[in-house]
């Protein structure tokens, strides 16, 4: 409901005819106010400053909105399921020894706690159907601290770790290797001869 207003002094109260309702979402120009309940329950909202201004009025019910996370959360939940489903039969087990998260970096990390990657996996841990939990890593012991902490649930973590990344300052395997082992984490070890860059060691070394 766009229109225009023009209001005689500033911080004035603007009471509307419209039904209150918390669905109701109220700009004026361009800012977002709040909308208040006035009189006998109708939708209120004050403007700050005398003129004439450019009002738009938008509503979306609060089980509208609900209900659209809930079925978003359902979907991904369902593709999770799948795909989970898919993985046990393509490998013709019931159940995985070891399930990990796979390279949780800053990015990664955000996406798996927007899709509910971390309940998802305990979820299915409590079904029986992974006997252990953990991620593969790949960012600096700073964020890999703040993740143990937050998913206590967690139980092994896999780490790039070999002697000549161990204090490398982009790697940090040292770093991450004694974070893991404070929060009390088993550590699998990838990567220990670099993607075979190891494997070959010049005769001067």
């Amino acid at each position: 409901l766009p229109g225009t207003l023009t209001t005689t002094k500033d911080s004035q109260l603007i009471m509307t005819t419209l039904a209150y309702d918390s669905g109701w979402k109220v700009t004026v120009d361009g800012k977002r106010v709040d909308t208040v309940e006035a009189l006998d329950g109708v939708v209120a909202f004050t403007v700050d400053t005398a003129g004439e201004h450019e009002i738009v009025m938008k509503y979306r019910p609060t089980a509208l909105t609900l209900g659209l996370t809930i079925t978003v959360l359902s979907i991904i939940l369902f593709a999770l399921i799948m795909i989970f489903e898919k993985q046990l039969k393509n490998c013709g087990v019931d159940y995985f020894d070891y399930y990990l998260l796979h390279n949780l970096n800053v990015s990664n990390y955000e996406t798996a706690t927007k899709l509910d990657c971390f309940d998802f996996v305990a979820r299915m841990k409590e079904e029986g159907k992974i006997k252990t939990v953990g991620f593969s890593y790949h960012d600096d012991a700073k964020l890999l601290d703040r993740i143990l902490t937050a998913h206590p649930e967690i139980e092994i973590v896999q780490l790039q770790i070999n002697y000549l990344d161990w204090d490398n300052p982009g790697i940090q395997s040292r770093l991450c290797y004694e974070t893991a082992v404070k929060h009390g984490k088993k550590v699998i070890v990838m990567e220990p001869v670099k993607g075979g860059t190891l494997a070959k060691i010049p005769d001067e070394a």
